[in-house]
């Protein structure tokens, strides 16, 4: 071999040098090829178990708009495995219409750009919502060759805001609706939110409120105060509840503080209100409760509310001073374990009474020598149910007394007007045998003698003269005869009381032209000579207030035993009137009015009923013992009642 020069040598060694270097960075591209293999491996590994466990649905599009890769997430979204969506556009799954806007929303991804939409898709019956970002996806020399979406599903966080809107659209709603006012402050005092109540009151400015202070919305005086009330809310964390007043307006306010996430107050809600009214009423309510309490505490009744089990809810002062108590002491207490024992079985069965029964009850009862009128009336809740008795109780000993003395004294006039009825009738009947038998006789002689000395007289003249005063004598007889039988008729002692109606029938017939049909169905013992006297009177009395009231022109009496008394009743068709309860009569009277008739039927244990409506007739029944005493107060004056007729 040749020799190498020196050149060549150089150029040799050179060669060998890029050689070794050109080794080395064989070397060092394969390691670098090596670790970004490695590094690819790392990233794909990465992309593959971000893509297979993302929450979202993730999905690789083609040039032709057909998915070519989707992960678990997109499969569990749609419902579909891999397979059957791989090869398929949005065509194949939402239809024409809806997938062609879809695939042309695409192709400007394809175009390069970037798109983040919403879409709304049926999917099995049911809509979605779907937060979609799409990118074009490029290859290594940065030509598009597909594009990559990541779907997202809020649906759920869609109707959770929409519940939300609607949440606090009722909210708003409700707040706007409160005729509370209701503001909403920063711990600086600065306006947040107002609702409507507030606007209103300030002339519709409530928008203009916000972001104010709400320390200038206000007068410096309350200012002041509700500045301090807030000022307490900060810094204690509790809420606060005041009243305040200005102008003659009274507000009652309530701050309550809203803490942050670090549970410190960052805001507070302010509720004022309008109670002016209210204040008002109960001002008024307290008045009116002051005025019956007083109202209460002045009549003499005793009053008490209980509860069902005999608890004192409340009571009047003449109530704690029968019960021997302040009224402070007794309510709360039991009134059973208070009242007497005498008292205490038949008030504690009365209550119970009540309060079953459900209806007010009265009675009286004694304890000792003190008689009580009592009312216990039934209180109800809304359901109807018994809660609580009302107990009004009156000490009527005095009163009690008062009356057995006028009844007493009403029994004694009764007898005694009784008793001068009776010497009435008797000086009648004096008087009526007095004409009889004296007069009467003496006028009959001095006809017999007339006559007589009439026939003996020698002059004509004489004869006329004497005639005249036969005639006068005989109407003097008459008269006499007529008055004694108005005095005392003869035939209601000789004959009995039925004989005596029928005379009596045939009087009014001939004077006042009345028809009386007189029924006799007696069949019993005549009564007292008092009685029929008595019974006489009365039916007489009756009849004459037909024949000037009842506007009829005839009557029926019937006359019927019933045991051991006599029963009168007497009839007519007129115009009636309203019976009373006490039997007054309803029209004028001469003497025996109905009350009197009552008076003196009632002294011999006799009674009166009346059976009487506006132009429906009247019924009078006389009822009297057939035997009686004659009363034995005597009479103190005598009382004249007219002549008969």
């Amino acid at each position: 071999m040749e020799e190498l020069t020196t050149t060549e040598k150089r150029l040799l060694a050179e060669v060998q040098a890029l050689r070794g270097e050109l080794d080395r960075l064989r070397d060092r591209v394969a390691a670098a090829d090596r670790r970004t293999e490695d590094q690819l491996c790392v990233s794909e590994e990465r992309f593959r178990v971000i893509f297979e466990s993302a929450l979202d649905a993730i999905f690789i599009k083609d040039l032709n708009l057909r998915y070519i890769l989707v992960n678990p997430a997109m499969e569990k979204q749609w419902g579909r495995p891999a397979s059957e969506l791989i090869g398929l556009t949005d065509k194949d799954f939402f239809g024409e219409e809806v997938g062609e806007e879809i695939m042309r929303s695409d192709r400007l991804v394809l175009e390069g750009r970037i798109l983040e939409k919403e879409h709304t898709k049926p999917i099995y019956d049911r809509l979605f919502t779907f937060h979609v970002i799409k990118v074009p996806l490029r290859d290594a020399d940065g030509r598009i060759i597909g594009l990559c979406g990541i779907a997202r599903d809020i649906s759920q966080l869609k109707e959770t805001m929409e519940a939300l809107r609607q949440s606090e659209k009722k909210a708003r709603a409700l707040l706007d609706a409160t005729p509370h006012g209701m503001m909403l402050i920063d711990t600086w005092g600065k306006v947040l939110e107002v609702n409507q109540t507030i606007a209103r009151t300030l002339e519709g400015k409530g928008g203009d409120m916000v972001g104010e202070s709400a320390e200038s919305l206000m007068v410096s005086q309350v200012s002041q105060g509700r500045r301090a009330r807030a000022i307490e809310v900060i810094e204690t964390g509790q809420p606060v509840r005041f009243q305040d007043r200005h102008l003659g307006m009274v507000f009652d306010n309530y701050y309550t503080p809203i803490f942050d996430d670090q549970g410190q107050v960052f805001q507070i809600a302010l509720f004022f209100r309008d109670i002016t009214n209210r204040v008002r009423a109960e001002e008024a309510l307290r008045q009116s409760e002051v005025t019956a309490r007083a109202l209460l505490n002045s009549i003499p009744q005793g009053m008490l509310l209980l509860d069902t089990h005999g608890t004192i809810l409340a009571l009047n002062e003449t109530a704690a001073r029968a019960l021997k108590g302040r009224i402070s002491d007794l309510v709360g207490q039991c009134v059973l374990d208070i009242v007497s024992p005498h008292m205490l079985g038949s008030r504690e069965e009365r209550m119970r009474e009540v309060i079953v029964s459900g209806k007010s009850i009265h009675f009286r009862d004694e304890i000792g020598h003190r008689v009580f009128d009592n009312h216990y009336t039934p209180i109800f809740d809304q359901h109807g149910n018994v809660v609580q008795v009302a107990v009004y109780a009156s000490d009527i000993s005095a009163r009690v007394q008062a009356e057995a003395e006028i009844l007493s004294y009403q029994e004694g006039l009764r007898r005694m007007g009784a008793s001068i009825s009776m010497a009435e009738e008797r000086e009648r009947r004096r008087l009526a045998l007095h004409l009889h038998d004296k007069i009467g006789q003496a006028l009959a002689i001095s006809k017999i003698k007339l006559k007589t000395v009439m026939k003996a007289a020698p002059d004509l003249d004489q004869v006329h003269q004497i005639e005249e005063v036969y005639h006068l004598v005989d109407e003097m007889i008459q008269e006499t005869r007529s008055l004694t039988s108005e005095l005392s008729p003869p035939v209601l002692y000789e004959l009995g009381l039925a004989a005596a109606l029928e005379w009596l029938a045939d009087i009014l017939r001939d004077k006042y032209d009345f028809i009386c049909k007189v029924v006799d169905r007696s069949q019993s013992e005549e009564a007292d000579g008092d009685v029929r006297v008595l019974l006489f009177r009365s039916i007489h009395e009756l009849l004459l207030n037909v024949i000037k009231h009842a506007g009829v022109t005839e009557a029926e009496v019937a006359v019927q035993n019933d045991g051991s008394l006599l029963k009168i009743i007497v009839r007519d068709k007129g115009t009636g009137f309203v019976a009373s309860k006490s039997g007054a009569d309803k029209g004028p009277v001469k003497t025996f009015g109905l009350f009197s008739i009552r008076e003196r039927l009632e002294s011999i244990g006799g009674r009166v009923e009346i059976q009487s409506r506006p132009n429906q007739g009247t019924r009078v029944t006389l009822v009297a013992p057939v035997k009686t005493r004659a009363p034995q107060s005597p009479p103190t004056q005598g009382l004249h009642s007219g002549p008969l007729i």
